[in-house]
């Protein structure tokens, strides 16, 4: 079923046509009536069909970190087409709208989790970052540690963490720098144990470590230095005497992976993130950077005054990011253009690290 499409930021009589759509696809258990209710740093959008409530979304408020800089960022989630309007399109054209809401509202980057890659690629998306996800035996996990102090943090006072957390998550790209109402989503309706290590921090993690020969799951580990992180694996070990097994997430530039890896430990890509740029010129200019230097195409617009690169929306997405970076693209001939302006944008968007640490 198709008809004519429209798309807007929801208002509070649309809160339970937007529910009911995401109780249609997602099941009531994940969409119970109290999240009928925006967060502080979320809003709904409802997409008609015809005048038929067919589509919801939420837009997360992120700034985040790129570049030595806070940008604003819209985060997707609960993406929902009732199935009734799906296969002609009706979807595709929603998040096109979504997108576009969030560039009239000032947004100057997007990030998501694709359930499927292509179809969000196709709204200007694109896949950089992802974090390392690392299952170990418990008598695998590396012998280290153990000469910093530990404390139990509570979680009203999870501040505490808020300088290790932002040092850590500034040398990379994608990750939010977190308000009260972010660490409160992030922690959940339960909080869990955070125990940090050194005096000032070094280090935290926070796990439910409950019940005896089961896996133990790390829900957030972040380190400012490298016997921080040799103390956290130290920690692990301690809270994993009575476990099978442990799990937890690094980012991409992944300490196990360099110094630890081991054939008996699992590790794979954890939920790939996936990010477009709604407004390329508003960022190069956080970086200060020479217009006159270089040129090139962003949906119908110039952006810069100088010789010419070839270079698409997608492959921007993942230059600005930087992974892939963009001297890995141009280095296999898949960014092509004036070789001086190459080597100044290669200069300005050097490759970095991308991982988003939040769950949406």
């Amino acid at each position: 079923m198709t008809g004519e499409i429209s798309i807007r930021w929801a208002e509070p009589a649309d809160y339970p046509l937007a529910l009911r759509i995401w109780q249609k696809v997602y099941g009531a258990d994940i969409f119970p009536e109290e999240r009928m209710t925006p967060l502080a740093f979320h809003r709904f959008v409802i997409g008609l069909v015809s005048g038929v409530p067919g589509f919801a979304a939420i837009v997360c408020d992120y700034p985040t970190f790129w570049r030595g800089n806070v940008v604003p960022c819209a985060g997707i989630g609960a993406v929902a087409t009732l199935p009734e309007f799906r296969g002609g399109g009706v979807g595709q054209q929603m998040m096109d709208g979504v997108v576009g809401l969030c560039q009239e509202a000032g947004y100057e980057i997007s990030s998501l989790y694709g359930f499927r890659e292509p179809f969000y690629r196709k709204s200007g998306y694109e896949a950089c970052g992802w974090r390392w996800q690392i299952k170990c035996p418990v008598d695998q996990l590396p012998k280290v540690g153990g000469d910093l102090v530990v404390r139990e943090i509570d979680p009203a006072n999870v501040r505490e963490i808020d300088d290790c957390y932002r040092e850590f998550a500034r040398r990379f790209n994608g990750s939010c720098e977190r308000t009260d109402a972010h660490w409160n989503r992030r922690l959940g309706k339960k909080p869990p144990q955070i125990y940090a290590v050194g005096d000032p921090i070094e280090g935290y993690l926070w796990c439910n470590p409950h019940g005896f020969w089961n896996e133990l799951e790390i829900g957030e580990m972040a380190w400012t230095s490298a016997r921080g992180y040799e103390n956290l694996l130290g920690l692990i070990r301690t809270l994993a005497i009575n476990k099978g097994k442990v799990s937890w997430c690094e980012p991409p530039e992944s300490g196990f992976a360099r110094m630890y890896l081991d054939g008996l430990v699992e590790m794979s890509r954890h939920r790939p993130s996936m990010f477009a740029v709604l407004d390329p010129g508003a960022l190069l200019e956080r970086l200060d950077v020479d217009f006159g230097k270089f040129s090139f195409e962003f949906e119908g617009t110039t952006i810069g005054m100088g010789p010419g690169v070839g270079i698409s929306q997608h492959q921007l997405v993942q230059a600005l990011m930087g992974s892939p970076s963009l001297s890995e693209m141009v280095r296999w001939g898949e960014v092509k253009g004036d070789s001086g302006a190459l080597a100044y944008l290669e200069l300005i968007l050097s490759p970095m690290a991308v991982c988003c640490m939040e769950f949406f």
